[in-house]
């Protein structure tokens, strides 16, 4: 408590000379007295009514602390006239202070009084010449309050420059420092603007980090999540709210009130969530970076509506009270009346927070918080173990989500490893070894030696390992230059050599530093060794050479084979493997979004399972992963969900900065600006791309396009600036703003093919074109971007079904038939349906489908309700379709019903369907349809030329709608499905029917269709439905279940057709014609025969569709098929040699040479998860296909081929591999692999006799 009371004098008083305000000066030196009183208090209690010290008779550790600072508390008296420690109000703290002054070591050590005034009066000018704040803004703008508030928080002093009128004229300053957006707030520091309030906030996080609590969470994950929903309140919140406020129409207003209540009710979800469980704030117990976001914008009943309604909201609405208490809060957000005369400025009592204690009770109660790949709780785990102590072991996730009982029990460094012992935390992995020997001296063996010398030498080598053994060998394998890694090795290898010296010097010529048994150096070491064994095999520098370090090289063997060491150090293979970091990306394969994220995969080495996303059928993950916007990319890390693509750029940049190039700068300031750029590409060049790209009318396609070259024209300044002469946006390398832009270079070229448009034109923007260059011939952006044939192909579709999307639709075409048979005049909206409009999603929420019609605002769903309803309400205008008897009218209804569930849902199975069989009995069901609407047109028309009668009724629509698709799919396919010789009558009818106006104005035009439906059948089959796969294999053929181990890791749909290999198929004669074998897979009606050769292809073929099987980097390509060669060249032939061999000696050189060839892909298989690295890739899938036999042939012969002892990295691969899903369902059993054997056996000796 004293020395707490000590910090909290000191810092203030540090305040109190920085103090630009009297005001300002007066509250510091208020909180300063506060702490002398409890000092005083402190004192009293301490030195228990003797007075002398803290400590006592003699000085202790308190006294230490504060008497550090008594020269300053002696300047404080002569600068300010007052007495910090006075007689009459501490008079203890007096007597103390002239009894500590008088010590011989006090005279000694401190400051001589005169020349602490002198530095005490000097730092304030020296402080504020270094970080001069300036901050240029506007009383009303939420944006400057955010930043206000942020100061605030932090305790930052600053100059406020007022924009008296910025909407009107703004001055010459802001214009200066804002030119692109010209608007407040900019936070000006040491002469250097920054922008937007996010980014102002996050900078002043960076740049001040020891002021006050940081606004920001130290967890990365965390820190994305603020992000994410500060975002959101940007994104989702501030437009409606603006929207309802300054709306022009009623119908706006109430649009933009509906979708802001809907995003706060999402903010109200996220504040549970986000809240950590009750406590005060977003950021906790503390206001954090997201209350800023929002507290800036707090004012209510902006709009004659509670926007944070106690009974809607009251989670959001007791958070709005305690934020608006806040000293900072009644300082920086305006004064509510003045914005807003009707409002009312809530005012309620903070309430104060339930604490939760919990009682540990059990007598040695030992629990410890670790990561299992930490060396430093490796060292607890060794010390328990060879004390034999039981304990509760509780993981912990260091990395993104640290547990309440971690913070709780180390709130310093909030690290593991902590030790719980009867409910009492100690940390640091030292001092626990430490208390763990002194605690329990009589179990196991005493780690520190008896003698206080050798127990001395001992700390001080287990010192030297973590200060000079730890720093150089981290950075040996972690260092940014190849320069960097070499001399930190060089380090690393000194060191080694001075322990091989200690290791002579303590153990004495015993097997350990400890002597006879493992002490306390041991541990310190022994933590290290998974790790150390580790870096070797990643940086193939031999630490533990048994040449040089001989001592040391036998001392790790000794150590890896003690009880305690096996139960306490992590396998060296799965340290290598990344320990179970698990990436998983949700993305779509054309998404600029996604390959912002994949870039930075590529560029720093991280292996990560890619998951596409069909966009139209959105997969649970996807939107359980990300419920507020349902889009993708989405990032699972260790299954927590990550949603941006820039706030998941800059989470893994952070979360792996130890991992390949940085792409954010680290200077704070620079990393402001390109924050900035980052925020104008999405926000001036992306969002009006898409405007171009989805707008519904010329103007707003010509307005976007203007905004876009603008953009692009500011960018090739912003380019000049952020590059200064080096070839990226980051400089020499590239950073976020070349992730953020180039990104989307896939699909500005596209589009510029579209629409011969060049964005990037040498003449206006040459700096931008070059750097496009440069930044497509990346190795990482080549891995990341999508290829640009199939990108343009995929563009073109994209334009084709927008386009077409209602044009094409028969149900549409059922509705505007009527009105233009009734000439009623309407607006038609085009829907995009791949991004379905929110009147649309809001106006047919069940369906989500058109058409919709809305007759004075009010929808109306499903076309031939629709048109009964235009038919009915507008009775008196044009002809009438539904018949006025209403038995007749009951006969057309039960005719309309006929055809959409006997015709068109058949004709929809047709189109969509994934095999022949399926196709076949869709159209079998066509064709019996239509004969049955032959008969029912010679009954309904009686002779007349409609089946309405003299005109056009509602069958004649229902019906007539699909003539376009019919007539298409005619075209297509050769098949006519209105034959004059088979159906005379409806022959006739059909070309009736299109000769009529109302007709040709509401049909799709012929040829459009024809090029939409070819586009859609070339889309089919190029994979994306992928629904055209075809297998002919055998199931016992291990090359047969290659392929099928392939197209199941890439999630690929098939038609799986057995083979009689005695009885060959036709199909399999003609597929592979020359050696007449499986497997083959047929594509779109076209074979690709051999095992290894289709596995190749079907990865080309569907680049998009689940994990790549071939690395991306061509030597290692290389070296993949080398080893998928080496399988089938010396494993696969000698397996086969050995299975098929009659004599003994045969199979015995046999079964050594498919020994051998286990062994070498044992030496291959060291230090991956997979042959492919942390996903099976090429490899794996080649020798994957022989795991079944592998396993029967153990069971026939009663031979461990795969054997733990002798290749124990294959025999735990063959078990991973073996537990993937797809290994599960391509891999025949080994019970009904060993039948087969037998049978074959059987039925060969039975030929051989006969």
């Amino acid at each position: 408590m004293c020395v707490l009371s000590c910090v909290q004098l000191l810092a203030p008083w540090k305040k109190v000379f920085r103090a630009k305000t009297e005001e300002e000066r007066a509250a510091w030196m208020k909180q300063m007295f506060v702490a002398v009183d409890v000092l005083e208090g402190g004192l009293k209690e301490c030195s228990k009514g003797k007075g002398c010290f803290f400590g006592g008779d003699s000085v202790g550790y308190v006294d230490v602390v504060l008497g550090g600072a008594v020269s300053f508390v002696h300047a404080n008296d002569m600068i300010t006239g007052g007495k910090l420690f006075d007689a009459a109000r501490t008079p203890l703290l007096a007597a103390w202070l002239e009894r500590f002054g008088e010590l011989d070591a006090a005279k000694a050590v401190l400051q001589d009084v005169d020349r602490a005034v002198e530095h005490t009066k000097v730092r304030p000018t020296e402080m504020a010449a270094e970080g001069e704040l300036k901050l240029l803004g506007t009383w009303a703008s939420p944006y400057v309050s955010r930043v206000k508030l942020a100061l605030h928080l932090k305790g930052l002093s600053y100059e406020y420059v007022v924009e008296e009128d910025h909407f009107n004229n703004k001055s010459e300053l802001p214009l200066s420092s804002n030119p692109v957006h010209k608007k407040v707030p900019v936070m000006i520091h040491n002469g250097k603007p920054i922008c937007e309030s996010l980014i102002i906030m996050e900078y002043l996080d960076e740049a001040f980090p020891d002021t006050a609590a940081p606004l920001l969470p130290a967890d990365p994950h965390d820190r994305a999540v603020a992000r994410f929903w500060a975002a959101y309140i940007d994104d989702k919140l501030v437009p409606s709210w603006k929207q309802a406020f300054s709306g022009k129409t009623g119908e706006e207003k109430a649009e933009g009130m509906r979708h802001m209540l809907a995003a706060v009710d999402a903010l109200e979800a996220a504040m549970e969530e986000w809240s950590y469980k009750g406590k005060p704030f977003f950021g906790g117990d503390a206001v954090g970076f997201l209350d800023v976001a929002l507290g800036g914008l707090l004012s209510e009943e902006l709009c004659g509506a509670k926007i944070l309604d106690a009974a809607k909201t009251p989670l959001l609405s007791a958070w709005a009270r305690r934020f608006g208490e806040m000293d900072a809060a009644k300082v920086a957000l305006p004064d509510v009346c003045k914005l807003v005369e009707f409002a009312k400025m809530r005012r309620v009592q903070l309430e104060a927070a339930m604490a939760a204690t919990t009682e540990m009770a059990a007598e040695d109660e030992l629990k410890l918080l670790g990561f299992w790949a930490s060396p430093y709780v490796c060292r607890v785990k060794l010390a328990l173990h060879l004390k034999g102590l039981i304990y509760d072991y509780v993981e912990e996730d260091v990395f993104t989500n640290k547990s309440e009982l971690l913070l709780s029990c180390n709130p310093v460094h909030a690290k593991v490893p902590v030790l719980i012992h009867n409910g009492k935390p100690i940390c640091e992995s030292q001092v626990i070894v430490q208390y763990i020997d002194e605690v329990f001296p009589d179990a196991g063996v005493t780690l520190l030696p008896a003698d206080p010398h050798d127990r001395a030498a001992a700390r001080f080598w287990a010192a030297y390992i973590d200060d000079k053994l730890l720093p150089p060998w981290v950075h040996a394998y972690r260092g940014k230059t190849d320069e960097e890694k070499a001399e930190r090795m060089k380090q690393t290898l000194a060191v080694v050599d001075a322990l091989e010296t200690a290791m002579e010097e303590c153990s004495k010529g015993n097997a350990f530093f400890g002597g006879d048994t493992v002490g306390y150096v041991d541990v310190a070491l022994g933590g290290l060794l998974s790790w150390l064994h580790g870096t070797e095999e990643l940086c193939g520098a031999k630490i533990l050479d048994a040449a040089k370090t001989p001592l040391l090289s036998a001392w790790a063997r000794r150590f890896g084979e003690l009880d305690a060491a096996n139960a306490a150090l992590p396998d060296v293979g799965r340290l290598m493997a990344g320990g179970g970091d698990e990436l998983k990306l949700l993305a779509t394969w054309f998404s600029p979004f996604a390959s912002r994220v994949k870039f930075v995969f590529h560029l720093k080495g991280l292996s990560y399972e890619n998951i596409e996303e069909d966009l139209k059928n959105k997969s649970e993950l996807l939107l359980k992963s990300n419920p507020v916007i349902k889009k993708v990319p989405v990032l699972l890390h260790n299954g927590k969900p990550l949603c941006e693509s820039m706030v998941i750029v800059e989470y893994l940049d952070e979360t792996f900065a130890a991992v390949g190039p940085s792409v954010v700068p680290a200077d704070p300031y620079e990393r402001a600006v390109a924050r900035f750029w980052v925020s104008y590409i999405d926000n001036k060049l992306v969002a009006p791309w898409f405007q171009v790209f989805r707008g519904k009318t010329k103007e707003e396609k010509a307005e976007g396009l203007k905004q876009m070259f603008e953009a692009t024209a500011v960018m090739e300044v912003a380019f000049r600036e952020c590059s200064k002469g080096r070839p990226f946006f980051g400089g020499d390398a590239v950073g976020i703003v070349d992730v953020a832009l180039g990104s989307q270079l896939g699909w500005l070229r596209a589009s510029e093919t579209l629409s011969g448009i060049k964005l990037f034109d040498p003449a206006k923007t040459p700096l931008l074109l070059a750097w496009a260059e440069r930044f497509l011939a990346l190795d990482a952006a080549k891995a990341s971007m999508p290829e640009s044939g199939r990108l343009l192909a995929y563009a073109k579709m994209r334009q084709a079904e927008t386009d077409a999307a209602n044009a094409s639709n028969p149900f549409v075409s059922r509705v505007k038939f009527v009105f233009h048979l009734k000439g009623l005049s309407y607006e038609n909206i085009e829907e995009d349906l791949k991004n379905k409009s929110e009147l649309l999603l809001k106006s047919n929420p069940a369906i989500k489908k058109v058409p919709v019609l809305f007759h004075n605002g009010k929808p109306l769903c499903e076309s031939m309700i629709i048109v009964e309803y235009i038919d009915e309400t507008f009775a008196g205008v044009g002809p009438s379709v539904v018949p006025t008897d209403a038995y007749e009218r009951a006969v057309a209804r039960f005719w309309v019903s006929y055809i959409d569930n006997k015709l068109v849902a058949p004709w929809f199975q047709v189109f969509r369907s994934k095999s022949m069989e399926e196709k076949a009995e869709g159209l079998k069901q066509i064709f019996v349809a239509v004969m049955v609407l032959e008969e029912a047109f010679k009954e309904c028309s009686k002779g007349r030329p409609f089946f309405g009668g003299d005109n056009a009724g509602i069958v004649d629509i229902a019906l007539g709608s699909q003539l376009g698709w019919v007539r298409a799919s005619q075209a297509l396919s050769g098949i006519k499905l209105f034959d004059p010789a088979k159906t005379p009558l409806l022959a006739a009818w059909a070309e009736r029917f299109l000769a009529l106006d109302a007709a040709k104005a509401s049909m799709p035009e012929f040829g459009r269709l024809i090029e939409y439906a070819k586009m859609r059948q070339a889309d089919k089959m190029a994979g994306r439905n992928n629904h055209e796969l075809k297998l002919l294999g055998t199931w016992p053929s291990p090359f047969v279940v290659r392929v099928r181990l392939a197209l199941g890791l890439k999630g690929l749909s098939y038609e799986y057709v057995e083979q009689d290999i005695r009885d060959k198929s036709e199909l399999l004669v003609v597929s592979n014609p020359v050696h007449k074998k499986v497997p083959v897979l047929i594509h779109g009606g076209k074979p690709v025969c051999e095992s290894q050769i289709i596995v190749q292809y079907i990865d080309e073929a569907f680049p998009g569709a689940g994990a790549s099987l071939l690395p991306s980097d061509p030597h290692e390509r290389a070296v993949a098929r080398f080893w998928a060669t080496y399988i089938d060249d010396e494993f696969a032939t000698k397996f086969r040699a050995m299975g098929e061999a009659k004599e003994e000696e045969e199979k015995d050189e046999a079964a050594a040479q498919v020994f051998s060839a286990l062994e070498t892909l044992e030496e291959a298989m060291k230090g991956k998860v997979f042959f492919g690295g942390d996903s099976a890739g090429y490899v794996d899938v080649a020798l994957g296909g022989f795991l079944g036999w592998i396993k029967a042939a153990e069971a026939l012969v009663g031979v461990a081929f795969l054997d733990g002892a002798r290749t124990p990295l294959l025999a735990a691969w063959a078990a991973r591999f073996s537990a993937l899903e797809a290994a599960k369902e391509a891999i025949p059993s080994v019970e009904r692999l060993r039948e087969f054997h037998v049978a074959m056996h059987a039925a060969a000796a039975t030929v051989a006799g006969n």
